[in-house]
């Protein structure tokens, strides 16, 4: 006959006893403060945190923030395209309606595109004027109006492309292809 050990009595008590003060503490802590703790349900919000903070949770995208989102409408000039019939000015947004491609005298929100270039686009609205440069935007807070973002990308304009394009020396060593290319490009600028 096998004779196995019987946990002692002293761990019993230790482990009861860790248990119990784990039940009560977990009912503290879910029950608002003044309210008797007798017979109330833990609501799911006092265990919100557990679930936010789960490092082993494989779908845990972050912490779960109740606060509204604020949208900030912007609409971003992209770029130009020549095309047969006339040049289009090309838009992305934030809001699907506000991406797309248009020819002078077609409406993006309030605005009317007035004209279309290789360097930007004028856009007018209440007989206002609004020039925006390729990769510059608009933005819309939410109650707010139109007006061009600070800061942004700008393309520089054609004449300081070329200006830079015809001071660019030919790097020493370059290879005899590279040297070709660079002597077509200044002799395109030039024309």
């Amino acid at each position: 006959m096998k004779h196995t050990r019987l946990p002692s009595l002293d761990a019993l008590a230790k482990a009861a006893g860790l248990a119990g003060g784990l039940f009560i503490g977990a009912a503290a802590f879910a029950a608002p403060s003044g309210a008797p703790n007798a017979g109330s349900a833990a609501s799911f919000d006092a265990f919100r945190m557990i679930g936010n903070l789960n490092i082993f949770d494989s779908t845990r995208v972050g912490w779960v923030d109740d606060a509204p989102k604020v949208r900030v409408d912007t609409i971003s000039f992209v770029g130009t395209m020549d095309y047969d019939k006339g040049r289009l000015a090309f838009f992305d947004s934030s809001d699907r309606s506000f991406r797309k491609a248009l020819h002078a005298g077609e409406t993006i929100a309030d605005f009317t595109v007035a004209r279309v270039d290789a360097e930007g686009v004028e856009l007018t609205r209440d007989s206002k004027s609004i020039r925006l440069l390729m990769g510059q935007q608009l933005r819309r807070p939410p109650g707010g109006d139109w007006a061009p973002a600070a800061g942004g990308a700008r393309a520089a304009p054609a004449g300081e492309r070329r200006a830079a394009a015809e001071e660019a020396p030919v790097p020493a060593g370059a290879s005899d292809i590279l040297q070709r290319l660079m002597a077509k490009r200044q002799q395109e600028l030039k024309q």
